[in-house]
């Protein structure tokens, strides 16, 4: 059994092999996993995994090429996912392995990621920034994803119909867990986790819809007074100063996810600092005042008693 075979804990290296049968073609793909403890951790939560077959592509990141690929238990590297499943946690974590890519900042290409994860969950972001752009020539639009964020295929036909070009960029290094189709095998008999995935792809959806509605506002500094706090809510901390919000975005950038050029930004964003709602910390924070831009709104059937 897999979990008997990776729960252990000592200095050692432990190794397995999973089985892991095709459903379409019934070949069964045997991946030989080493696990070792990491740094810090009471238990073993990095493995290499190695495989049999080579796939098609040109990024090796992504390429099931035999060798050593570095992967994480999933539930080990993410909390809030084995919160979710509870008492079922510690039976799916030993079937929850997956291959882990890090990409470096600059430009990426997610079209060799697309078709390694067709037919699985996706991308997992375990840490890092990245953005998602839609560059056109008279259209601004862009997409921040951060820690739990789920990306799916994006090979961008749908953008290009429409004269959007989709353009990804790695903002601070960022660190991927591939979720495909083979993962989805083996974490099958735990129906839970898969809903638990499936509910980040749905909160990503919401995230998104906020931030549509927020670049409608009148007025660019409100759009991006509201922006900040509303990305404060994950990636900020408090402090005596106020809110501050670890964002290396330039004004361009940010002028993109609300729908606005550089240069309003900038005289919003002078706005903001005179009317001390807004002003820059070091390197690339950003220091929100505590007060929130608006109060919040009341539930339905809230009366306020």
């Amino acid at each position: 059994m897999v979990a008997n075979a990776i729960s252990g804990h000592g200095p050692r290296a432990h190794a397995l092999t999973i089985p892991t049968p095709d459903v379409n073609s019934g070949v069964e793909t045997r991946l030989r996993v080493s696990v070792a403890p990491e740094a810090g951790e009471a238990g073993f939560t990095v493995a290499f995994v190695h495989e049999r077959a080579q796939a098609e592509g040109t990024d090796r990141r992504f390429n099931r090429a035999s060798g050593a690929v570095k992967a994480v238990r999933l539930l080990d590297a993410d909390r809030d996912l084995a919160r979710r499943l509870g008492t079922n946690a510690s039976e799916a974590r030993a079937a929850a392995i997956a291959g882990a890519v890090a990409l470096p900042r600059g430009r990426w290409n997610p079209a060799i990621a697309a078709k390694r994860i067709r037919g699985g969950f996706g991308l997992l972001v375990l840490r890092g920034l990245l953005m998602r752009d839609l560059e056109g020539s008279e259209a601004l639009g862009a997409e921040l994803l951060a820690e739990g964020d789920l990306l799916g295929p994006d090979d961008g036909t749908e953008e290009r119909l429409l004269g959007l070009q989709p353009q990804w960029e790695v903002l601070e290094p960022a660190r991927l867990l591939v979720l495909d189709h083979n993962f989805a095998q083996r974490i099958a008999a735990f129906p839970a986790l898969g809903s638990a995935l499936v509910d980040r792809a749905h909160e990503r959806a919401r995230r998104t819809a906020i931030a549509l509605a927020l670049s409608h506002l009148p007025r660019v500094e409100d759009r991006l007074h509201r922006l900040l706090w509303h990305l404060a809510d994950r990636r900020g901390r408090v402090s005596s100063d106020g809110i501050v919000l670890s964002l290396p975005l330039t004004q361009e950038q940010l002028g993109r996810l609300v729908g606005a050029r550089r240069p309003t930004v900038s005289l919003a964003l002078r706005s903001l600092r005179e009317r001390g709602l807004v002003r820059r910390g070091q390197a690339d924070e950003w220091i929100l005042s505590h007060e929130p831009p608006v109060p919040p709104v009341a539930e339905p059937g809230d009366n306020g008693a």
